[in-house]
């Protein structure tokens, strides 16, 4: 269930993190544009527009920095909620079923449960950024 909402999220963090890409270059772009023909925006007092049209796609860009962060928060959070749920789940069942739980069992579960969540919960959501990313990260870097 947990790998679900993972691989969810991860999906949706990469195209997220496309569209970041797509709005800074827009900014970027009409900044350079700006820029570049200084003399034609000041001579003709176009500053409030140009400010206003490079104001607006900052707060467009800002808005999806923040919905990404809040998905790597809850990416994250998911990651710290299975590395305690899965074990205590696995000694209820352990229980129930007529076992005896020993600092042997204990020590072993944890040990190879959180070998098993973290290559799925942190590794597995990263591959999946970035495969399904067009090079925006490798840009980035």
């Amino acid at each position: 269930m947990f790998a679900l909402l993972q691989f969810y999220l991860s999906k949706r963090f990469a195209t997220l993190r496309s569209r970041i890409a797509e709005c800074t270059d827009a900014r970027v772009n009409l900044v350079s544009q700006a820029v570049s023909g200084i003399r034609i925006v000041k001579m003709n007092n176009w500053e409030d527009e140009y400010g206003k049209r490079i104001a607006d796609l900052r707060e467009l860009e800002s808005s999806r920095i923040r919905e990404s962060n809040r998905l790597k928060a809850l990416i994250e959070i998911c990651f710290t909620v299975t590395t305690c749920i899965v074990p205590i789940m696995i000694f209820v069942v352990h229980i129930l079923m007529g076992g005896i739980l020993s600092p042997k069992i204990v020590f072993t579960t944890f040990t190879l449960s959180s070998v098993v969540q973290f290559s799925l919960v942190k590794y597995f959501p990263t591959c999946i950024v970035v495969s399904s990313c067009d090079g925006t990260i490798i840009y980035d870097v």
